[in-house]
């Protein structure tokens, strides 16, 4: 880790000319929504694809986090979450009402810290499933940053800390919400694209922020009362020279906004579903990771159109590598089968652990055979083939289709 004049801890990879970790996009436009998301972490740690049905909970029941427990609430939603084997946490994910959710990594001149807390990805799941809508996530996030904060190891055996920000969406509208220990800012996205990578982005132009942010900047002199709030700024600082200090604007976040603008035509068309893919496998721009320490471990697109019932189609590639890997469909089963959706033993395809036998899940199985003639062609082959495909039991049919190949 890098130490700055803040005395704020910074990874000494993101000190670097080629920046890792995750890159989350979103755009509305065309009364639609489409998301997706790079979960790019330490190289070993596996991560699987899990569907957790809705449930009704007793009055006075808790739910044990990755660290500490906290009151659950008393009916919480059906979600599908891309989560590392270790924690009860996740890095993207779905609920059945059409919220999606991807956090990030940002730090700040407030250091990160190591007391166990709420990890961002515990906030992800929260917000999934106790969210009906974007903004009521939003709201659970706010509510439980106030009580709990955020804070203890990101990684599993590792000192990694930092604070985090979310795109949070539905089929109407997004949100972009940063958060520095208990201190947090929302931007509302209702038309357009936008996308995160590691670094606060939020100015000046915000729709929702802590009540008593602006007092507390003011107390420590990162705000003179008078100016227009810049969150950026008030959280990194500035130099002599009035720059602001640590500017964290990535390369993967410059190059993804170009993405965003090509593909939308600058706002004026909805981007497709094979857009957000062609996004998340991109090797040039690091948006796809393949390095020693660090990789993409897993990937997520969802599209989300609104009506009486919202339509979910969402597409999770459970392995490493999305260039490499193939985005496979899932559905969210009626209530009458979710039980058994959940209980199907395919699920055991799509979850791995450091310990697990080779080529028992498709996670070990791309690993092992990714040298194999002509199997990125056949990925490929098998995502094309069910790109349409929908119903209950099609995330476990690829699963299985991709792990007999």
């Amino acid at each position: 880790f890098f130490r700055s004049k803040h005395n704020t801890f910074f990874p000494v990879e993101r000190m670097m000319s080629r920046p890792f970790s995750c890159d989350t996009f979103v755009s509305v436009i065309g009364g639609y929504t489409v998301f997706g998301k790079n979960s790019d972490r330490p190289k070993d740690e596996v991560q699987n694809v899990v569907y957790i049905p809705g449930a009704t909970h007793p009055p006075g029941a808790a739910v044990r986090c990755t660290y500490i427990e906290i009151p659950q609430a008393q009916q919480t939603l059906a979600v599908v979450l891309s989560q590392p084997y270790w924690m009860w946490g996740a890095e993207m994910g779905c609920n059945d009402r059409g919220v999606v959710v991807g956090n990030e990594a940002v730090w700040a001149r407030i250091s990160p810290s190591l007391e166990k807390r709420l990890l961002g990805m515990d906030y992800v799941r929260l917000m999934l499933e106790r969210g009906s809508t974007a903004a009521e996530a939003v709201d659970v996030f706010t509510t439980l940053l106030e009580q709990y904060g955020q804070g203890g190891p990101c990684a599993e055996n590792s000192a990694m800390i930092y604070h985090n920000s979310f795109i949070v969406a539905d089929a109407k509208e997004a949100w972009v919400v940063e958060s520095v220990d208990k201190w947090w800012v929302a931007q509302k996205v209702a038309q357009g694209t936008r996308n995160i990578s590691n670094a606060l982005s939020i100015g000046t132009a915000f729709d929702k922020i802590h009540p008593k942010l602006l007092e507390f900047c003011k107390q420590q002199g990162w705000w003179d009362g008078n100016s227009p709030f810049n969150w950026k700024v008030a959280m990194l600082g500035c130099d002599d020279d009035g720059e602001v200090e640590e500017d964290q604007l990535t390369g993967r976040e410059a190059h993804g906004c170009a993405f965003l603008k090509r593909f939308s035509g600058n706002g004026t068309r909805q981007l497709q579903v094979a857009d957000m893919k062609a996004i998340l496998c991109d090797t040039d721009s690091d948006i796809s990771v393949v390095s020693e320490s660090i990789v993409t471990a897993a990937s997520m697109v969802a599209e989300l159109r609104p009506g009486p019932k919202v339509d979910i189609r969402c597409w999770f590639t459970s392995t490493p590598y999305p260039h490499m890997s193939a985005f496979k469909p899932f559905s969210f089963p009626s209530d009458g089968i979710a039980a058994a959706i959940a209980g199907d033993r395919r699920w055991s395809f799509a979850k791995a652990s450091k310990a697990a036998a080779p080529d028992s899940t498709v996670y070990w199985a791309l690993l092992s055979k990714l040298k194999q003639e002509g199997r990125v062609k056949r990925l490929k082959e098998l995502e094309a083939e069910l790109y349409d495909k929908v119903g209950p039991t099609v995330f476990l049919e690829a699963l299985q289709r991709e792990l007999e190949l």
